[in-house]
């Protein structure tokens, strides 16, 4: 099992809610997306392993660490509980589909 990757969200402190994004340009993290594209294809052709899809996690600029502009806010890492919490739902139900598939 492979996660794909998620990037943080420049100036995270501007979002408040689900879905508000902004440019992102800094360490590489516009590149995720392409990186994650060539995961997908290379995992879809070996049944053997699993690729847990999380990129929908791009879209929450709002669900980082920390206070406001000049608090030091981490853009890269979720609060939790939040966003990490429904990773570990998809990695359950992947689970259990393979314990059902090999069934």
């Amino acid at each position: 099992l492979y996660r794909t990757i998620t990037f943080g969200h420049e100036q995270c402190h501007k979002y408040s809610h689900p879905g508000e994004t902004g440019p992102v340009t800094m360490y590489n993290w516009a590149t995720f997306p392409e990186l994650n594209a060539a995961l997908h294809e290379v995992f879809s052709t070996h049944p053997k392993y699993t690729l847990l899809n999380v990129s929908m996690f791009d879209m929450r600029g709002d669900g980082h660490i920390g206070g406001g502009e000049n608090t030091g806010r981490d853009c890269l890492h979720y609060c939790v509980p939040g966003p990490i919490n429904e990773w570990n739902r998809l990695l359950y139900h992947n689970i259990w589909d393979e314990i059902h598939r090999a069934a």
